[in-house]
């Protein structure tokens, strides 16, 4: 069976060959701006003299809300031989490289279609 993935860091499109009106979406639940109580715009005080750049928690918090939405993005897609995956930005080489790297899809096609910048027609 094939199947053919739309996705930037948002959401992700899936519908299988011959039912391109049947997309399913799956958000991705990725927060990409997170206030925690007490934290300014760059950081958080931790006294009078002293505060910490937090910069580095938040980008760890972010990737680990990605891989998390990749793997079960992976889930949705061990039934299938043939994967294509476009999208915007660096989300489809992200899932591509992500499904290289899992046992279960070393037997399978994965292709990444480097032209599907813009969403087919129909899905939203």
């Amino acid at each position: 069976m094939e199947i053919f993935i739309w996705l930037d860091h948002s959401a992700a499109w899936i519908y299988e060959a011959g039912q391109e009106k049947n997309a399913r979406k799956l958000d991705s639940g990725v927060e990409t701006r997170v206030r925690i109580p007490g934290e300014d715009a760059v950081g958080t005080r931790l006294g009078n003299y002293r505060s910490t750049n937090n910069e580095a928690h938040r980008h760890n918090r972010y990737q680990n809300q990605l891989r998390s939405f990749y793997k079960k993005l992976a889930g949705q897609l061990t039934d299938y031989d043939r994967i294509s995956i476009g999208g915007t930005g660096t989300a489809a080489n992200e899932m591509y490289n992500f499904l290289s790297e899992l046992a279960a899809f070393r037997d399978k096609e994965v292709f990444l279609q480097s032209g599907k910048k813009e969403m087919p027609a129909g899905l939203t």
